[in-house]
């Protein structure tokens, strides 16, 4: 009985290195998620808008006309937008 409790006492430590190990992880996971939540709230106020992505330049149009267009498509040079 003596020679299986020192077997088992070998595997114990492993598994308790392993389990504190995934606890300690877990702890440092959920650690960095509650400061990236007050990061975000911080630049939120700061911002006064929220922080996601933003649709940008949906107010724009191309103005010109379809037979322009189809020149610029055809035409074997390019325009600048100066020109």
């Amino acid at each position: 009985a003596e020679v299986i409790e020192d077997i088992n006492k070998g595997d114990l430590p492993d598994e308790v290195k392993q389990e504190q190990r995934a606890m300690r992880e877990a702890m440092e996971r959920e650690e960095k998620r509650k400061l990236r939540m007050i990061d975000e709230d911080n630049i939120k106020k700061a911002s006064g808008q929220d922080v996601g992505a933003s649709v940008l330049n949906t107010a724009k149009r191309d103005r010109r006309s379809i037979e322009e267009i189809q020149k610029g498509m055809t035409g074997s040079q390019k325009k600048g937008r100066y020109d």
